[in-house]
């Protein structure tokens, strides 16, 4: 139990991705007892695996202990997200859209987000940023659009076609057009007036989550209308500059 402890704590102070070889020699644990005890932590939900399976993040339910996960949203709301997040074997994550700059309300604690900011600020290229866009027009500049990957779309034409989709769908898609090998689709919520308040965000690596199929998009899209009349959690806490 003390080195299953001290593991744990390698990985806390290491960060996400670690490897296993880093964690033993941090927690100056034998290798071979180190990966049989990361085993059996990764089973028990204490961690997880991520960056393709070769590294460790804390589990959902050391998070817990540690007091990690928020408390502020109502219960209905998280029964919601959770649902979802057993449903479907890819990160799902509450962005709040209220303030001025889209934010986390609660990332998904079993998976990471490589380079996360940009997945919620680039506007024209991630999938929180075109449903923004699609619920603002007057954040059209019609000024150049920055191409952050080779399939960031850079025509004005191409982007409004895709807004127009995203309308009528509430949902909008990211293939690889913010972040190389980053996958992702996010699902409007609105308040009661249609005014957008927030998404559900699932994100997950090229070749494994495909935005395309109904299995991932029927319930995600299901999940984003039954949490209509969401307020959002902005305006109970300062937004970063």
């Amino acid at each position: 139990m003390q080195r299953a402890l001290l593991l744990l704590e390698a990985v806390a102070r290491l960060g996400p991705g670690t490897t296993a070889r880093a964690i033993a020699d941090y927690a100056e644990v034998p290798p071979g007892t180190a990966y049989r005890l990361l085993n059996l932590l990764v089973g028990d939900g204490y961690l997880v695996r991520i960056d393709g399976l070769t590294g460790f993040a804390l589990g959902r339910r050391a998070q817990e202990l540690a007091g990690q996960v928020g408390t502020s949203r109502p219960v209905a709301v998280s029964e919601v997200v959770e649902t979802l997040r057993i449903g479907i074997r890819h990160g799902v994550h509450l962005i709040d859209l209220t303030g001025p700059v889209p934010c986390w309300a609660d990332r998904d604690p079993d998976h990471e987000v490589g380079a996360d900011e940009v997945m919620l600020t680039a506007a024209h290229s991630s999938a929180v940023g075109k449903l923004v866009l699609a619920a603002r027009p007057e954040l059209l500049t019609g000024g150049p659009l920055p191409r952050l990957t080779p399939y960031t779309t850079t025509s004005w034409p191409t982007l409004l076609e895709q807004l127009t989709d995203v309308r009528c769908s509430g949902l909008a898609v990211d293939r690889e057009e913010t972040v190389l090998g980053r996958v992702a689709m996010a699902s409007a919520i609105t308040a009661v007036d249609r005014r957008l308040t927030g998404c559900i965000l699932v994100t997950g690596r090229r070749g494994r989550l495909d935005p395309d199929e109904p299995a991932i998009t029927a319930p995600v899209v299901a999940a984003a209308r039954r949490l209509t009349g969401w307020a959002g959690v902005s305006g109970a806490r300062a937004l970063p500059p």
